[in-house]
């Protein structure tokens, strides 16, 4: 969780002398060779992995992206389709081969991710991604509404949030957008989606103090409220005068709930860095980009 990969081996090597059969332990020990860039270990790690537990989702995903590191792409590609044949909207596989097959076929990468959502259709990210590819063809109506399906099956999902509100604000409907997430709230006080959808809208405004009340409320009503904690955080730790003990307290809840999610991983290592504990950032920057 904090990014210290050699650690994390050494501990996980332990318990997998220990107990064989931990295919925990043995996962934490490929993310953190991983983690460290040592592919070739890793990936003949894996690849005994995967004889002895053939077809496991867990397995396959961690194989294709060390397969990748050791620069076989082909193989890595068909590790790949293997994946979203055993589990359609696999959001790692589903990024990877956006990357890999459709980087210059945006209408091809569309068609992709909508034959994913036919599969997985309560997949909150996939949403999200067809989001993001219909904001980059301009299409910002069907765009939002993508966003605002990723919000209502999964109410943790960040980026849906911030990427709705920046879309609402850019297409004038701040105010009828924050009249209805009101609404909302006045039936229902603890809609958390209505409090994250306002703050967001602060937010894209550039109204930080006013998101951050909206934020407090949320993390009154649900304290470990990982999208709440990891956005008031990130506000707190780029006020000058904020409170940085109050910034990590909230990052860690957030990282605590979605270790590996990179907008959190980001925050985390910016309240790091804000409190000067650049060698304590790195690790979650890195992490963030990978």
């Amino acid at each position: 969780v904090q990014g210290a990969y050699d650690d994390a081996e050494k501990e996980a090597a332990i318990a997998l002398r220990l107990n064989p059969r931990n295919i925990k332990a043995a996962f934490i020990l490929c993310d953190s060779m991983i983690g460290s860039k040592k592919y070739e270990e890793a990936h003949k790690l894996l690849t005994d992995l995967n004889e002895k537990v053939s077809n496991n989702p867990e397995v396959l995903s961690r194989l294709a992206v060390a397969t990748l590191g050791i620069k076989d792409q082909e193989g890595g590609v068909a590790l790949l389709k293997q994946l979203l044949e055993l589990k359609p909207g696999s959001h790692r596989a589903v990024i990877l081969m956006l990357a890999l097959q459709y980087r210059e076929d945006i209408q091809g990468a569309e068609n992709f991710v909508r034959e994913q959502i036919a599969q997985a259709p309560e997949n909150s990210s996939l949403h999200l991604i067809l989001g993001d590819l219909l904001k980059n063809r301009q299409m910002d109506e069907e765009a939002l509404s993508s966003y605002e399906k990723a919000i209502e099956l999964d109410p943790n999902n960040i980026k849906a949030y911030v990427a709705a509100g920046r879309l609402m604000v850019k297409l004038g409907k701040k105010d009828e957008a924050m009249a209805k997430y009101q609404a909302m709230i006045n039936q229902n006080k603890s809609w958390m989606q209505g409090y994250m959808g306002i703050a967001a809208l602060w937010d894209s405004e550039g109204k930080p103090e006013l998101a951050k009340e909206q934020y407090i409320k949320a993390l009154e009503i649900k304290p470990d409220f990982a999208p709440a904690a990891n956005n008031l955080s990130w506000l707190i730790a780029s006020d000058p005068e904020g409170d940085m003990g109050e910034a990590l307290r909230l990052a860690m809840i957030a990282k605590q709930a979605y270790p590996d999610e990179p907008h959190i991983a980001d925050t985390l290592g910016w309240v790091h860095y804000k409190r000067g504990s650049p060698t304590l950032a790195i690790p979650q920057f890195e992490l963030a980009l990978d």
